[in-house]
């Protein structure tokens, strides 16, 4: 597959020089399932080998070290957070090859001739460029009470919304019709719901101090109210197999909860007993994380059937502060958070910052979201504004979009915060729980 408009029946009848050189022409990325062992370190580096400058390609001992770090056997990657632990420290993102088999060299991001750092984002996907060429409003509901949380379910064929009233509502994600309002039992606002990973249950914390689980097509409740948090609940989740979940609270607690009986499996403190503000948990159902003043996580005991708490080196995460939401990228490899008025880009694997915090200016950022295929980031701030974020260069890409009141005052004085974000698994959807309606974006 080739980019910038060849057709392919005709690029075997064009010299390669002219497509490389005079055309400009790239490959595209091949799909997973066609080509399982391509990491995004070797696509990188195959797409800086297309480079038009010969000068700006990487050196054959940088191309030899990338590759002989990713395919000898026995020589991948680090796994998931393995420093997790007191007593041990972030691995080196690559590993050393044997100097025998391959020709030295500096290792990558290393420049060959001066020995110095290059800037290089390592979190860097190595897609094509995200670029949205058109942002529209599809659709908008008016809501009587501010939306504190959407999601949309896992087929992205529903979106549902939670209110500060108590209620719960799931609608059509296409054409904003209601599919389903009759969820009935919390006392106070709800302020985090989220899909169980088969579509069939929804969970949701509240301000009344509990935790509900509902049958997401009648909207009865499948569980008695889950209580024993002191404080309003600000965010729920489900684990991938949907057979777990985890609440975080204002008192500072985070548990853990069999979604089929409601029991308690554990109950942990954040590392500073601050308010907890959003969890999340890895694709891999292996660790989870919750975001305070701090980021804290949990790893599954396979052995013991329950969670712990796991420290991390202090030099690893040190800039998170001010956690007000958190999300991961669906390989797991890359955490998100908003903190203050900042998006970060963590390597979970070293709990290194990736690159500078990316400088909204849109007072606090309450939610972000990340696109299935990790090339987008949005996020939804305080003062009625979201934005779509490049993952590869950290810049907008569909500017400063404020979003007007119901009463159709200037964009610049409108004071509809902008609650909570999520992106639709199908591409092209954005949907916004707003101070007084939900909006759903579509974008190409």
């Amino acid at each position: 597959m080739y980019t910038n408009n060849v057709p392919l029946g005709d690029i075997s009848n064009v010299d390669f020089r002219e497509l490389v050189v005079n055309r400009n022409v790239r490959p595209e990325r091949p799909q997973p399932n066609e080509a399982p062992q391509l990491t995004d370190d070797i696509w990188k580096l195959a797409e800086d080998c297309w480079l038009k400058d010969p000068h700006q390609r990487p050196s054959a001992s940088t191309i030899c070290t990338i590759l002989s770090c990713r395919l000898l056997p026995g020589t991948a990657g680090p796994s998931r957070l393995p420093f997790h632990s007191p007593n041990l420290s972030p691995p080196s993102t690559y590993t050393t090859a044997p100097q025998s088999q391959y020709v030295s060299g500096p290792p990558p991001g290393v420049d060959a001739r001066s020995g110095e750092r290059l800037n290089v984002h390592r979190f860097k996907p190595g897609f094509q460029r995200a670029h949205i060429r058109r942002l529209t409003l599809q659709w908008s509901m008016s809501a009587l009470t501010a939306v504190r949380s959407v999601v949309f379910s896992p087929d992205g064929n529903q979106l549902a919304s939670s209110h500060r009233n108590g209620k719960i509502v799931v609608w059509n994600a296409e054409t904003g019709k209601v599919a389903c309002a009759q969820f009935k039992g919390h006392q106070n606002s709800v302020h985090s719901i989220a899909f169980s990973p088969d579509g069939t249950r929804i969970v949701s914390g509240s301000r009344d101090k509990t935790v509900m689980v509902w049958d997401a097509v009648t909207g009865s409740s499948v569980l008695a109210p889950l209580t024993g948090h002191n404080d309003c609940i600000t965010s729920v989740a489900l684990s991938p197999d949907g057979k777990q979940i985890i609440s975080g609270s204002k008192d500072g607690v985070v548990r853990f909860w069999s979604a089929v009986t409601g029991n308690v499996i554990l109950v942990s403190h954040s590392r500073t007993r601050s308010a907890v503000t959003s969890v999340a948990f890895f694709p891999d159902g292996s660790w989870a994380v919750a975001g305070s003043s701090e980021l804290d996580f949990w790893m599954w005991d396979t052995k013991k059937e329950t969670w712990k708490w796991n420290d991390y080196p202090a030099e690893a995460f040190q800039e998170a502060k001010a956690i007000r939401s958190v999300a991961i990228t669906a390989s797991g490899k890359v955490i998100v958070c908003g903190s203050g008025t900042n998006i970060q880009v963590w390597n979970s694997d070293t709990g290194e910052l990736l690159e500078s915090p990316y400088p909204t200016n849109d007072g606090l950022i309450n939610s972000v979201a990340i696109s299935p295929d990790a090339k987008l980031i949005v996020s939804g701030s305080h003062n009625s504004s979201f934005r779509v974020w490049d993952v590869d260069t950290g810049n907008p890409v569909a500017g400063k979009v404020y979003v007007p009141n119901r009463l159709g005052t200037p964009k610049d004085a409108t004071r509809k915060e902008v609650y909570s974000v999520a992106l639709s698994p199908k591409k092209g959807c954005i949907a916004l729980g707003t101070a007084s309606d939900i909006e759903v974006y579509a974008y190409i």
